[in-house]
């Protein structure tokens, strides 16, 4: 049985579904088309900046015209590709991260277990103080020391080292997680 031949339009509606971010002069030389023709076949099933924009969500990069075409009936169309920049971190992110990376990095070693000098800490403050101090609030006093210093000096260092004493009173007080 001989096989059916394939029409231009098979051929270029199949070449867009394998290769969706293809751009229309590409899909032309491969099946043998005008670049129009590639256009006004992807006008029917949908732009592809549709694609561009669900990718480059999940890539966290901008989509860019890469190439612009005017038909003969004077309709515009563009073409799209993924600009490989990363978007610009942001201050949250890169506080958290710090606080993070501040909190389970080397500290600990170089200075022990946090629990154990919280608990020490608390320790001394009771007996300077008089007043009944538990290991969990410790790191709370001090996240209060860095805002205080904020409202004089509100560098990023005072909101991260906040941030990571934060983290480090939640977990006195949680105990360690399992996620």
């Amino acid at each position: 049985m001989a096989r059916k031949k394939k029409t231009k339009y098979e051929k270029v509606a199949k070449y867009l579904a394998d290769h969706p971010l293809s751009a229309p002069k590409n899909v032309a030389k491969a099946c043998g088309c005008s670049v129009k023709y590639v256009y006004n076949i992807r006008s029917q099933s949908g732009t592809p900046r549709e694609v561009f924009e669900q990718e480059a969500q999940s890539l966290n990069v901008q989509p860019v015209i890469t190439e612009t075409f005017k038909d003969n009936s004077g309709n515009t169309y563009n073409t799209y590709a993924l600009e490989n920049k990363p978007v610009e971190e942001r201050v949250r992110t890169k506080v958290l991260r710090e606080a993070e990376d501040l909190v389970t990095g080397d500290r600990e070693k170089e200075h022990g277990e946090f629990w154990s000098n919280a608990y020490l800490t608390a320790q001394l403050w009771y007996g300077y103080t008089g007043y009944d101090i538990q290991p969990e609030q410790v790191p709370v006093m001090m996240a209060l020391l860095k805002i205080a210093r904020s409202h004089q000096n509100p560098s990023i260092e005072n909101f991260r080292d906040a941030s990571g004493y934060m983290a480090l009173a939640a977990e006195l007080v949680h105990g360690e997680s399992d996620d």
